[in-house]
């Protein structure tokens, strides 16, 4: 299977040196630099709706039980940040929620990755609601993860929700799943 992928990569490789070339000889060499910095900046856009996609579902899983609390909300600008989405995009994300189409990330680590935002940030008012259980589990399921990887690692919260989770615990019961 890697010798196709390895096969397939070099045509594509060689297809573009040979349209580079070809577009040199006929001076369009602005025209393909055009294209690749639109199709560039396409790529930024989409990763730049998955995130607010993130940060919509961190903001429902923090009025889940009512109420944003103002660390909950703290915590949502600063993933947000470090997405490089600014806190005027977050709250243009919360207030147009109803125009915005969730889209979720591509990888496994990905979706992991947002799976444990989630739980942090229901742990992070010390109140574990069941609406906020039950809106977890849902967007793990439309995350393509593993319900029960998912109320493991709820539990877990709920072992320690007035202290810090132990990493190890938490990728042990990863490791499990994704094995």
């Amino acid at each position: 299977m890697p010798m196709i992928f390895t096969r397939i990569l070099f045509i594509f490789v060689s297809a573009v040196r040979s349209l580079v070339y070809l577009m040199i000889l006929h001076g369009c060499l602005n025209e393909f630099l055009a294209i690749l910095s639109f199709n560039l900046f396409k790529c930024k856009l989409m990763q730049s709706h998955i995130s607010k996609s993130r940060i919509l579902n961190l903001y429902k899983v923090a009025l889940a039980d009512g109420k944003a609390s103002k660390d909950e909300m703290q915590f949502i600008f600063d993933v947000a940040s470090n997405m490089g989405l600014s806190q005027d995009e977050v709250l243009d994300v919360i207030n147009h929620q109803d125009d915005f189409e969730l889209e979720y990330p591509d990888t496994i680590q990905a979706r992991t990755e947002h799976l444990l935002r989630l739980l942090f940030l229901m742990k992070l008012d010390g109140d574990i609601n069941p609406k906020e259980v039950a809106l977890i589990q849902q967007i793990a399921l439309l995350l393509g993860l593993n319900l029960e990887m998912t109320d493991e690692l709820i539990e877990l919260i709920r072992q320690y929700k007035n202290g810090l989770v132990p990493e190890q615990k938490t990728v042990a019961i990863i490791k499990t799943y994704l094995n």
